[in-house]
């Protein structure tokens, strides 16, 4: 579903299972760059496939509810890129 860094560690999010992943984010970012994964915050990157709804909030960003019941939020620096990646 996601990829999300908590502390030093980097965690793959698959349903309700957390995996710990012995990568950095920008290593898997680069890897899946054409595979559906768009990095909405510096701290996350996620598959758009697994997302169930894209809400506006303030502040020029998205709260994204994902297929497994989690909230996610795409911050303002990668809004554009989030917003082209789904030719919006």
């Amino acid at each position: 579903n996601y990829f999300v860094v908590y502390g030093d560690d980097v965690f793959g999010v698959l349903g309700n299972i957390r995996l710990l992943i012995r990568m950095k984010l920008y290593e898997i970012e680069e890897m899946l760059v054409n595979k559906n994964f768009i990095r909405v915050s510096k701290y996350c990157l996620v598959n758009i496939g697994k997302i169930e709804y894209i809400k506006p909030a303030i502040n020029s960003k998205l709260d994204l509810l994902m297929k497994n019941g989690e909230q996610l939020e795409v911050n303002r620096g990668y809004y554009k890129d989030f917003k082209q990646a789904l030719e919006i």
